[in-house]
């Protein structure tokens, strides 16, 4: 089929059929979340970009507790666990409007905030700086 002759009502139909052809590697009678629980289970998820350090940058890091649930962010260690998430790149970057110093100064927080982050939370976490 040529791309161009993609519409949104034919790629709503395409994603709309999807669900109902049975995986090939799945017991007939999994349902559609058995079979993304046990294929997250498999594979590793990471979280690509999160802004958590620029969040508690602006909070305080004394005042949010990450090992409890968090309404004012929305990360916490329980639903990263809860998640299945097996890793997280943590963004630290400044704010674009910034002067270059004031943006030096707000990127160097965020990498101080990651930093307490892996002192405060120990458990499971750690730099891919060193390969371990």
């Amino acid at each position: 089929m040529n791309v161009s002759s993609f519409s949104p009502a034919s790629t709503t139909a395409l994603v709309a059929d999807f669900p109902s052809v049975p995986p090939p590697d799945a017991p007939p009678e999994e349902t559609l979340r058995a079979r993304a629980r046990r294929l997250h289970g498999e594979s590793p998820l990471l979280d690509g970009h999160n802004d958590l350090p620029f969040q508690l940058r602006k909070l305080g890091f004394s005042e949010v507790d990450l090992r409890q649930e968090q309404t004012r962010v929305h990360t916490d260690i329980t639903r990263l666990r809860a998640g299945g998430v097996g890793g997280v790149f943590w963004a630290a970057y400044p704010n674009s409007r910034l002067s270059k110093e004031t943006a030096l100064i707000h990127t160097l927080e965020a990498f101080d905030i990651i930093y307490q982050m892996l002192d405060t939370y120990p458990g499971g976490s750690g730099t891919g700086l060193d390969g371990g």
